[in-house]
């Protein structure tokens, strides 16, 4: 009896070339189109379909295309070769489209596709559903390690990973350019001291996850991009210093990529490396994960061209906001320019232990007069800043967030963007004393109740020009309600420049839409018109609600 496994596979009594000998579909005809694309524009197209379908990718029941069966499904992108027979020539003759293989179409498929793929480096991925049928005396790390010699990029997937499965990764790789292992939760191992046996001189990615290296390995030397997450408690010991860590940066001069979590070095920084930084002269992104301390350090050591992205999220359990405070010169010396413009703060309910922050020193309008909240290409800061322990208090939040926000230099804030589920007095007492202010969003209710009552006040923000609500549910009829209140109250009381309300991918239905712009005419409200499903649209008596319920702030 076939197991459940043999089911789900494809049928493996027919070779790629066998399947459509007896039901060769006909080409599309000549006059269409599609027919008259180049066979290199075809490839290109069916790279990027194998990219984003590969072959042998689990699919759940629910993910069924229509139509498809579980078996063609699990094809991916070869199912191109059963639409005709100049897709079919196409796919077949180019060698890269067959190079990512893990093993779990069965033995004759895997021959097919080692055998398609010719001499173009492998993608190989050993994932816990490798499967070789009929049966095959090679055991996983067996067959893998055969073709190491092939392999352009290796993939050890968590559900896959044995300490046994290392034993890949102890044999030279003349080809690998692309290392990525995964270990449980339950487990925490290093690699192997001769990675590849010292000879992988073309590896430039590494990613490891609950895995720390043996830093001095010479094939660490060539890396461009390195990122390490260990997301589990370990023992110290496993913890690298910051000679090793920083010893072995030394020895990374081209990277571009750096991205450690849950390794940072603890510890009495070590006086010797004081007096040189290392130089990163190609780094284009930084991103560490740990303790404020061992931030710091790292930040303050490492030498980068200015344009270079830096962020991450900073664990402490300083409740007065000192420790999170004392981190920020740091970072705002990265910006262009002294002062803040753009500025977005978030930190959502009760049990939220993560704070972030986002700055640009500059800003940017659209022509509409829409302010832009995102600025590609220009330089900012990102912080995160997670306590150890959860804060129940919403005032103790409170009391955090007033202190970081004032050691921020904002005076020339022009842009702000806030989360603050932190009660109604959180907006004004966090920002209300900005006078500059041209510009605001909001990402929650919660945030919204806060801020308009404080609008309504006599001589807030009086540069304000627009508002936006970003990223609201609005499923739900209390939320329609309140939104049809928010504008009657901005129709009666608000800052006499404010003129603009925008509703970006709030989910909103145009019958709430339309009754605030009836609220408020005199307030220009644009919509992006993502719009709630159908039996969402009508809410009855949303208006006669609206002037029940509504209650209005004082002009």
């Amino acid at each position: 009896m076939n197991s459940p496994r043999d089911n789900h596979a494809p049928n493996h009594s027919r070779t790629l070339d066998e399947s459509l000998t007896n039901d060769d579909r006909q080409a599309p005809p000549h006059n269409s189109p599609i027919s008259r694309l180049l066979p290199e524009i075809l490839t290109i197209i069916f790279s990027f379909h194998a990219d984003a379908t590969p072959a042998g990718e689990s699919v759940g029941h629910k993910n069924l295309s229509t139509g498809m069966t579980h078996a063609q499904c699990k094809l991916g992108w070869i199912t191109v070769t059963h639409v005709c027979s100049l897709w079919r020539q196409v796919a077949l003759s180019h060698s890269t489209l067959w190079t990512c293989q893990r093993f779990n179409l069965g033995l004759k498929w895997t021959a097919e596709m080692l055998n398609r793929a010719d001499n173009a480096p492998l993608n190989l991925i050993l994932s816990e559903e490798f499967l070789l049928s009929p049966p095959s005396d090679d055991d996983p790390t067996t067959v893998i390690s055969n073709l190491l010699h092939r392999t352009g990029t290796l993939t050890i997937e968590e559900g896959a990973f044995t300490t046994a499965s290392l034993k890949i990764i102890t044999q030279p790789a003349p080809l690998v350019t692309s290392l990525n292992v995964s270990s449980s939760r339950g487990q925490f191992v290093t690699l192997p001291r001769s990675l590849f046996a010292d000879s992988a001189p073309r590896l430039r990615h590494l990613f490891l996850c609950n895995i720390l290296p043996i830093w001095t390995a010479p094939a660490l030397t060539g890396l461009k991009s390195l990122t390490i997450k260990i997301n589990r408690h370990t023992d110290v010991c496993d913890i690298p210093s910051y000679t090793d860590l920083f010893n072995a940066f030394r020895a990374m001069p081209g990277l571009e990529s750096l991205e450690l979590a849950g390794c940072l070095p603890l510890g009495t920084f070590p006086h010797p490396l004081k007096e040189r930084n290392i130089e990163f002269p190609n780094l284009r992104s930084l991103t560490l994960h740990g303790h404020t301390t061992g931030f710091c350090r790292i930040v303050q050591h490492l030498d980068y061209p200015p344009e270079t992205i830096v962020g991450g999220t900073c664990l402490t359990d300083d409740v007065t906001g000192k420790e999170c405070c004392d981190i920020l010169p740091l970072l705002l010396s990265q910006l262009p320019g002294p002062s803040l413009e753009t500025l977005e703060v978030s930190w959502g309910n009760r049990y939220d232990r993560t704070f972030r922050i986002k700055g640009y020193s500059t800003s940017k309008e659209e022509n509409s007069g829409k302010p832009r909240f995102l600025l590609p290409g220009s330089r900012f800061f990102s912080i995160a800043f997670q306590f150890k322990f959860l804060l129940w208090s919403a005032e103790q939040k409170l009391r955090i967030l007033k202190a970081v926000c004032a050691s921020l230099p904002t005076e020339d804030l022009h842009i702000l963007s806030g989360t603050l589920d932190l009660g109604k007095d959180a907006w004004p007492e966090i920002f209300g004393g900005h006078r500059k202010i041209r510009h605001i969003r909001v990402c929650s209710l919660t945030t919204l109740h806060s801020l308009i009552p404080f609008l309504g006040q006599e001589g807030v923000y009086p540069n304000l020009i627009s508002l936006t609500l970003s990223g609201i549910d609005m499923s739900s009829t209390q939320s329609g309600i309140d939104l049809l209140i928010v504008a009657d109250q901005l129709r009666i009381s608000r800052p006499p420049t404010l003129s603009k309300l925008f509703i970006d991918s709030c989910h909103i239905s145009r019958q709430i839409v339309d009754s605030m712009r009836r609220a408020a005419p005199d307030v220009d409200i644009g919509w992006d018109e993502v719009e709630l499903p159908e039996h969402f649209c009508t809410v009855p008596g949303l208006p006669h609600r609206l002037h029940q319920s509504a209650p209005l702030v004082r002009k």
